[in-house]
Parts: structure tokens; sequence; C-alpha cells
């Protein structure tokens, strides 16, 4: 019966009160069977006294209506919808008074709708309800429906929390309820049962990899995680440079380029706070995953366009094709504030600089929309497109990720038509990442053409299925080798896989003269960062 007991949780959690009440009924069903066939004496757990079945059936009962109660209890919507409200009335309100144990009661227990709420925000509180306790602190990846209000948020003082735990514990512990804007010390921080992970602590932290921050992430992680973050945790350099160790770094990098389609109308429902029309997105792209991972040629990276994926899809995502080793560079659904909203790009990163593997999320912001998506987010629901934090750039140089020994950096569609970004990027990286949802193409034809060869870099643009040009772009002398893959069209969501020699344009730009093969010489003014300099590739015969 123990199995069936999330079932009551799921019931609850989605207001199906009829189905939960059949549950129920079974459950007294199997009570009435029992006290009326099961008549022997069953072994005390010592093995060696005998009670007959008449005292035990009695303790067994009470045993799994407390476990029903907890479940429903712990899964408990803390706010009920008005259809909600009536299902409840009709089919749950009176169902204690029908437990199946003769004499039973459940003692100093309100079974009102608000008595059942309270007593779920107490339980969310010691991270003990359906929901973990750090959704929380997530608004943008996890649906809030279902999280109590954070002032039903149960609190320790700092005095009786240095009484049971260690001075670091409490003082990571405040930290990390201060990122998540809760007061005190809550239980659910302190004794959690399902913890923050790593990837969560970096995304609740939007200056996790800045130099300043470090010491904090450290006390947050130690207090949270039980481990020292170390002298390789991922940070940002004194060249805006964010520095990720991925240990040895491949031949050459295999780049899965999708071919996948938002829909406009699930754009419009992201902005306008709607659930999404598109039914079959999520499965959608669980066929577009199983497919990236079951290519016998594995990926290193895979990158989705624009506006690809919810933020509450990321993590589990990342996860799964994290433990192939692919990393995910992918747009994000519009993330909503208060009267404004922000287009942003995550990319989920493998890392092996903390003794395990792991992986890590960063988030980059576009800096200004385009000029048709700053219109239509006015007319739809009066929004403005703003960054997380002003001068999050430093001017027109947009950050640079070294992940292992391949160094890239990520520009949002209609950012690529900067000319700043694109002449401060030249020499210091080896490829640039451009998710996309762009309806003009021709345009950006040309400026992937042209980023090539004055960039002298690997260009990978991954556009919206609809209108397709996706492709990786290399500065090659050969005009048939430049297009490494190009793919455009079709009903159904696809990757196309393509594979980029970040060694071979390393060594080629090294060379004080540029060689006659295999890539075009460097462009007039091309100044090669040092730190991606090697030794310099003889000319070729």
């Amino acid at each position: 019966m123990a199995v069936y007991l999330p079932r009551d949780q799921i019931g609850q959690a989605c207001e199906d009160f009829a189905e939960l009440r059949k549950v129920l009924n079974a459950l007294n069903s199997i009570f009435g069977t029992l006290e009326k066939h099961c008549n022997t004496c069953v072994k005390a757990w010592d093995d060696e006294a005998i009670q007959p079945s008449n005292e035990v059936l009695p303790i067994w009962q009470r045993q799994l209506l407390d476990s029903s109660l907890e479940a429903i209890t712990a899964a408990f919507p803390p706010r009920l919808s008005k259809k909600g409200t009536r299902a409840w009335n009709e089919w749950m309100k009176d169902w204690h008074e029908h437990g199946g144990v003769p004499g039973f009661e459940f003692v100093e227990r309100d079974f009102s709708i608000k008595g059942y709420q309270a007593e779920h925000a107490r339980l969310f509180a010691f991270d003990l309800a359906h929901l973990p306790f750090r959704f929380i602190g997530l608004p943008e990846m996890v649906a809030q429906r279902g999280i109590p209000a954070k002032k039903t948020v149960v609190a320790c003082l700092p005095t009786q929390a240095a009484e049971m735990l260690r001075r670091k514990v409490v003082d990571g512990s405040q930290l990390l309820a201060g990122w998540i804007k809760l007061r005190g010390l809550p239980h659910g921080i302190l004794f959690a049962t399902r913890p923050f992970n790593l990837p969560e602590l970096f995304i609740l932290n939007e200056r996790a990899y800045a130099e300043s921050e470090r010491a904090a992430m450290r006390s947050v992680v130690k207090a949270v995680r039980g481990f020292s973050l170390g002298e390789k945790a991922p940070v940002f350099d004194k060249r805006r440079v964010l520095q990720i160790p991925d240990g040895e770094a491949p031949k050459k990098y295999s780049i899965a380029v999708s071919s996948w389609m938002t829909r406009l109308d699930s754009w419009v429902s992201a902005v306008m706070c709607q659930p999404d029309p598109d039914a079959d997105r999520y499965t959608r792209l669980c066929r577009l995953l199983d497919g990236v991972i079951s290519q016998p040629h594995q990926s290193r990276y895979l990158i989705l366009p624009e506006l690809a994926l919810p933020a509450h899809w990321f993590i589990r995502i990342a996860r799964k094709l994290r433990g192939r080793g692919i990393s995910l560079i992918t747009g994000i659904e519009s993330c909503m504030r208060p009267s404004r909203v922000r287009n942003q790009v995550w990319a989920s990163l493998s890392h092996d600089g903390l003794g395990f593997p792991s992986l890590m999320v960063y988030r980059q912001d576009k800096q200004r929309p385009a000029q048709h998506e700053e219109l239509e987010l006015h007319r739809l629901n009066g929004l403005k497109l703003q960054p997380a934090e002003a001068g999050q750039w430093k001017p027109d140089t947009p950050p640079i990720i070294q992940h292992g020994d391949f160094r890239f950096a990520l520009l949002v569609c209609s950012e690529l038509t900067n000319i700043s970004y694109r002449a401060a990027l030249r020499g210091k990286v080896d490829a640039l990442f451009v998710p996309e949802w762009n309806p003009d193409t021709e345009t950006f034809n040309a400026l992937v053409e042209s980023a090539a060869l004055d960039m002298h870099a690997y260009i990978i643009q991954c556009n919206d299925r609809q209108y397709g040009d996706s492709r990786i772009r290399a500065p090659f002398k050969d005009s048939w080798m430049r297009d490494v893959l190009r793919v455009k069209g079709g009903v159904t969501d696809y990757c196309v896989i393509g594979e980029i020699d970040v060694q071979a344009l390393r060594r080629f730009q090294s060379s004080f003269r540029s060689s006659g093969k295999p890539f075009k010489p460097v462009p007039d003014g091309f100044v090669m960062s040092y730190d991606r300099k090697v030794l310099p590739a003889g000319d070729p015969e």
C-alpha cells in the first residue's frame, strides 16, 4: 500500500480530489476485508511473543492513515482554485470521519481548508512537504504553484542555531537566506532534506563568478553541500574571462547545431504570463535530446536557438546531457519581473575542478532588444527589456568564457549586428555562439560570413527552425570549406553535428606571417590574445 501513497500527493497537488477519494475508499475497503478474514496470530518484532491479529491490525491501520494524512497535508495547495474548493467540499471534506478503524480519531487537528494549508506551510518550512523548500528561492526555474508565501516561513534564531550547528554552517546559511530574501535562519535551509544543488547555488547569486563573491560562494557551498570549492572554482579573471576547468581538451570539438522551433504563441504566452499553448513542446524536446545522446559521434556542445526553453526545464535537461559529457547553450524563454523582462542565454558547462564531475551554469543577458522585439513587448504587456544588472559588461566588451582549453563568447541574435562587440572579441576567442530567432536570414548571412573573416574565428549560428540558416562558419581559404555545416527547413526538430579544429586555428594565427592554408590570412590589425597562442604550424606544401 505504501507504493500508492505518492498518488495521494499527486492527486492533492493537481486538485484531483475525486480520484484521491477513490484511493482512500480503497484503503478503507482493505481495512474492512482484513478485519473480516484475518483471524490468525502474528509474530511480534522480536520473533518471540505472539500477538493476536486483532491487536496488530489497528496499529497497522493507524500507521497507514497517519501516512495518508501526512501525504495529503504535505501536498495541499496553498491556494485552491474555485473549482478545487468545490471539489474538496464535495469529495474530501468529511473523509477523516470515515477512517476505517472503530473509535479512531485524529486528535487536535483542524480539518478545514485553512487548517490543511497552515499545516502544509509548517511542513514546507521544515523541508518536509511534497515540494522541496529550496524551490521558494528559484521562482524563475520552478512554478510557484504549491509554494507557500514567504511570510509563512519558520525561522530559527541565530543564537539557537549557533548552539546546534557549527559557526561556518550558520554563517553560510545566513548568506543563502539573504540571497533568497528570507528573514532570519529558515529551518528549511539549516536542516534541509533536499538542499540546493551546486548549479542552483550559482544561479541564485547572479554575481557568483565575480572575484569579490568567491568568499561568499565558498561559505554557502560549505554550509549547504559540505565541501570546499577550492582554487579551481570558476571565476572571472582580471581580463574579464570566465575560467572553467574542464580536463583534457579533445583534438576537435563536435558541436550539435539544432533545428528547433519555438512557436510564436509560446513566446506571447510567456510574455503574457499564460500557460504554453504548445502541448507537444516538451515531447518534441525529449525526442530531440534522445537523438543527440544516441548519436555514435558524441557531441561536446549542443546549441539551441534564442528563447528556446522555459527556465524551469533547463537544469533537468542540462543534467541529462551532462551524463553524456555534453554541455548545453540555449536561449531562455523571457524571464518576467514586474514591468520588465529579461532575454537571456544560459550555458551549462561541464566542470572537473572540484575533484568530481559537475556542471556550472553561466547566464548572460541580452543588453538591448531588437527593434521589433521592443515594440512587441510594449504592445503585448507594456513591458521593457532590461538586463539583470546595469553595467554587467564593460563598455562594448562581451564576457569571454574559457571552458577547458576552448575560448568562446556568446551573443544573442541582434547583438551580432553590433560591430563594437565583434571588434572587442577579435583575436580573443576561438568561436562565437549566436542563438537567434531571426526572420532576416539574408542580412545575417552577410554578417556571419563577414564575422568569420574579420574576427577570424568559428561562428556557430543557431536560428529558429521556421527561419533556418543555422550553421557553423569558418575562415577557411577554400570557399567550399567555409560552411562546416548549414541547415534550413524541415517539419520536424533535429540536430546536425559539425567539428571545429580549435588547435589548427590557433597554430595558424600564432605565425608571425600567415601561411597559405588552410585558413584565410588574418585580417589587417588582427592581434591574437597571448593566452591563445601556441606553437605555430609549418607552411604546408
